[in-house]
């Protein structure tokens, strides 16, 4: 342990003796980005848009470089070395809950600053002046979604919570339905399946019972969550609560996924490409007009967390430990186009709720 504790401190001093501290190195990462090409792009995109508003003269001082990775335990952990070596000053990116979790370590040895877009919040990142999620908490999320649901749930109504269990976000999900559900009804099940392995033997077998209830809260990533939905609806017609992960109407996953696409789902996000808003509508026509393709959610997301990160370019040298103290210091304020907002000490807040529902035409609204 000696003997790697003084080979990790070497490291650190040779990564910091060459980096550049005259440019401010920014690295975009992720899982799903690289599985989905256009998903992707439209992450880059978002950097690249802020990158382009730059004065000729900043833009300069400025590069960026893509480190996407596999979806397995060990990839996030192996990538965050990869941009420690490239000297990364600052991160955006890390796709789930799980993938915080599995780098948190890494980052309290060698703090980089690092803003994940879909990853779920934990109390131990906020503790930390380095890791942040543009996420909302599941709680506040799931709370929006009963606030602005189109009808009222009855009382006594049969409710069936299925949660991923291997998965940190989706048991924060399940606490968060549970606590709402409680105040109207006591009917109600839960069952846990496993997402990596796809085991939904739990789900068959309870399904085998012909049970039926009101409402399915499939609390799953998008394929998963397809599958689960698939299976109730051979045998009844609840309605769907489900989370952010289901996607959206740049990205459907779970529509897509879908083999019974006759559904009623809702789930709750907290940012939207249907945002109407004046400063997000001026942020879509200046995509369009540099991309010629309209924006994803994703784009609006990375587009402000760089917009955030390039406000460092106030500083005299670019390294981590600078960058890490600006971002918790009184002139990194900061209110984006997507509803992320930074306060002092680094506190991170979003400010907007979306409600939207899947049925068999796809992706819709609710407002």
């Amino acid at each position: 342990m000696k003997y790697f504790m003084v080979s990790f401190a070497f490291t650190i001093f040779c990564n910091a003796s060459y980096s550049n501290n005259s440019k401010l190195k920014i690295c975009l990462t992720g899982s799903t980005e690289k599985a989905i090409p256009k998903y992707g792009e439209a992450f880059i995109n978002g950097a690249k848009l802020a990158l382009s508003e730059l004065k000729p003269s900043e833009r300069l001082k400025v590069e960026y470089e893509v480190f996407y990775y596999e979806s397995n335990p060990l990839a996030p952990v192996e990538k965050l070395n990869e941009m420690r070596k490239s000297n990364c000053d600052a991160i955006i990116g890390f796709s789930t809950g799980n993938d915080l979790l599995s780098i948190e370590e890494g980052l309290k040895l060698d703090p980089i600053l690092t803003i994940s877009i879909y990853g779920d919040p934990s109390a131990t990142f906020s503790s930390t002046k380095y890791l942040r999620t543009m996420q909302p908490s599941a709680y506040d999320l799931v709370n929006s979604l009963f606030e602005k649901l189109p009808f009222k749930i009855k009382e006594n109504s049969k409710v069936l919570i299925i949660t991923a269990i291997d998965r940190t976000e989706m048991v924060a999900y399940r606490e968060a339905y549970l606590s709402h559900f409680k105040k109207i009804t006591s009917n109600i099940q839960s069952i846990d399946v496993i997402e990596q392995t796809h085991d939904l033997s739990n789900l068959n077998n309870l399904l085998s019972q012909n049970n039926s209830w009101d409402y399915v809260v499939i609390l799953a990533r998008s394929l998963v969550a397809a599958d689960a939905s698939d299976l109730v609806h051979k045998k009844f017609m609840p309605i769907i609560f489900g989370t952010k992960y289901y996607g959206s109407s740049d990205l459907p996953a779970f529509y897509n996924f879908l083999k019974n696409k006759n559904v009623t789902a809702y789930f709750p996000r907290q940012n939207c490409s249907c945002d109407d808003s004046p400063e997000f509508l001026q942020f879509k026509k200046n995509y369009v007009k540099e991309f010629s393709v309209d924006p994803m959610s994703i784009s609006a997301d990375c587009y402000d967390a760089t917009k955030f990160i390039l406000k460092s370019l106030q500083l005299k040298q670019y390294n981590r430990k600078n960058i890490i103290n600006f971002a918790n210091s009184n002139n990194a304020a900061f209110l984006g186009i997507s509803s992320f907002k930074v306060d002092k000490n680094f506190t991170t807040s979003s400010q907007k709720r979306f409600l939207i529902k899947v049925d068999h035409a796809g992706y819709s609204e609710v407002k």
